[in-house]
């Protein structure tokens, strides 16, 4: 039996990177962006002259990606604080596969009670 080895997948940093390239037989340096889009999952980039608008734009980029990640819908609700924490954990661990109104359901309609109880002695 072997051991599978489990991999991180670790999000590069946004960062810019210093280049050269070459355009009508002119060499330019730039500071090229490169990201992923989260809405396509398409790979962008973009290049700057300026080293400093290139890291504001890749701090953008940054803040934008991990906004995406991170996303939260506030709403009023009965629930206390541990209560939609244990909630958001149990959608989580359902994920796209059941609802929590299925999992509900599911264990309202096969859960019982025991009728009685039985003490063991010492």
């Amino acid at each position: 039996m072997t051991a599978k080895k489990k991999t991180a997948t670790r999000k590069k940093a946004i960062t810019p990177r210093k280049m050269t390239y070459r355009k009508a037989g002119k060499t330019y340096e730039a500071f090229e962006v490169a990201w992923t889009d989260p809405e396509t999952r398409a790979r962008k980039k973009k290049r700057f002259q300026d080293e400093g608008q290139a890291r504001t734009f890749a701090s953008m980029k940054s803040i934008e990606s991990t906004n995406v990640r991170n996303a939260t819908t506030p709403v009023m609700t009965i629930l206390s604080d541990s209560e939609v924490r244990e909630a958001e954990s149990a959608k989580q661990r359902l994920g796209d596969r059941y609802s929590l109104t299925q999992a509900v359901d599911f264990f309202l309609n096969h859960y019982a009670a025991p009728d009685s109880s039985i003490e063991l002695r010492n």
